[in-house]
C-alpha cells in the first residue's frame, strides 16, 4: 500500500502515520526513515531489497523533491516512481510525506500521486478547530481554567502540536490555571512564528515564508497585525545592526533594546549578513507606505502584505 500525506502540522504526519500502521496492522514493524538530505539511490535499494527479519517492511520518504517548483526530480528518478506507484512491491508499505507548501496540483509528480496513492492533504486546524481541542484536553485532564487563562492559552497556540505541548506542562498543574499559569508554563508561538516569518524573509525562503504566512492566516491573524510586527522587527535589526557597528557590546545591545544575550548575540553573528541596515529601512519605508495606502483605501492589506512579501523574495 502507498500512502501521500501532507500537513504543516508534525504532529499530524506523526499521529497519521500511526493511524496507518495501526490500519494496515503492522505497528509491530519498525519503520525505515529516510528524511533530511538521503541518497534517491539509496532510497530506491531499499525499496526493491527484500526483508530478512520481517514479513514486510514499512518505509516513510519525507519531502520527496519534485512536488513543488522550488525542487524539481531528474526525468529517470520520475521514471523510477512513476513504475512504483504502478506496480507496488507487495511486501513494502510506503508513505511519502510533505510538509510546508502544499503539493503544486500542476506538477506531473503530484498528478501522477493523486492518481496513484492514497492522496491526503490536512488542510491543518484554524480558530475554531483549536479552540474546540483546548476544551478537549481541559475537560480529558479535568482541569480548572480561569476565563482569562483560556484566553491567553487559546492565542499562544497556533497548531495541534502547540497544543498537545502546552497540555504536557498544565496536565501536571492540581490548581486553577490562571492567566500567571499559562504565561509561565506555555511558549507564546505568535511570537515565535512572527519571528520564524522575518527569518525567512530575509534568507529569501519563499517556500517557508508562505507556509508559515498560511498559518497564521488560518489562525485569524489579521493582514494589519503581521505588517506591524514585520514592521516591528525590521525596525529591530535595523537597530541592532546600527547599535553593533557603533562598538556597543551584545550585552549592551541586548540591555538597550530589551532581549536577552544571547538572542543579540545570535542575531548579530547569523543574520547581519543577510541584511543591510539600508534594506532594513528601504522595507520600513515600503511597509509605512502600504499602511496609509490600506488605510486610504487604495490597497488591501492582505493583498499589499503579500505583493510586500515577493517583492521581497524576488
Amino acid at each position: 500500500m502507498i500512502y501521500f500525506i501532507h500537513s504543516n502540522d508534525s504532529s499530524w504526519l506523526n499521529q497519521r502515520i500511526e493511524k496507518i500502521q495501526s490500519t494496515l496492522n503492522i505497528k509491530q514493524i519498525t519503520p525505515i526513515v529516510f528524511s533530511g538530505s538521503y541518497s534517491f539511490d539509496e532510497m530506491m535499494l531499499e525499496i526493491e531489497t527484500p526483508s530478512f527479519f520481517e514479513e514486510k517492511k514499512f518505509i516513510i520518504i519525507k519531502n520527496l523533491p519534485g512536488f513543488n517548483t522550488t525542487k524539481v526530480m531528474a526525468d529517470d528518478q520520475f521514471q523510477y516512481i512513476k513504475q512504483l506507484l504502478e506496480n507496488p512491491p507487495i511486501d513494502v508499505d510506503l508513505v511519502f510525506s510533505l510538509d510546508g507548501n502544499k503539493p503544486d496540483g500542476k506538477r506531473k509528480l503530484t498528478k501522477l500521486f493523486k492518481k496513484l496513492t492514497n492522496f491526503i492533504i490536512h488542510e491543518g486546524l484554524d480558530a475554531t478547530d483549536i479552540t474546540s481541542l483546548i476544551k478537549h484536553y481541559i475537560n480529558r485532564y479535568q482541569l480548572s481554567v480561569t476565563s482569562e487563562g483560556f484566553s491567553l492559552l487559546n492565542s499562544f497556540c497556533l497548531t495541534q502540536t502547540d497544543v498537545n505541548m502546552a497540555f504536557e506542562k498544565l496536565s501536571l498543574i492540581d490548581k486553577p490555571i490562571t492567566k500567571d499559569v499559562v504565561l509561565s508554563l506555555v511558549n507564546d508561538q505568535r511570537e515565535s512564528m512572527i519571528y520564524e516569518l522575518s527569518e525567512a524573509l530575509i534568507k529569501r525562503d519563499a517556500k517557508r515564508v508562505f507556509s508559515i504566512y498560511d498559518m497564521l492566516i488560518r489562525q485569524d491573524f489579521q493582514p494589519i497585525q503581521l505588517l506591524y510586527l514585520l514592521a516591528n522587527k525590521y525596525r529591530q535589526y535595523y537597530q541592532l545592526f546600527t547599535l553593533n557597528k557603533a562598538g556597543y557590546s551584545p550585552q549592551e545591545i541586548a540591555k538597550t533594546l530589551k532581549m536577552s544575550d544571547r538572542q543579540a548575540y545570535f542575531l548579530i553573528n547569523n543574520h547581519q549578513n543577510l541584511i543591510s541596515t539600508k534594506e532594513c529601512l528601504i522595507q520600513l519605508r515600503n511597509l509605512a507606505q502600504l499602511d496609509q495606502e490600506a488605510k486610504r483605501g487604495s490597497q488591501d492589506f492582505k493583498r499589499g502584505l503579500e505583493l510586500f512579501m515577493i517583492k521581497v523574495l524576488t
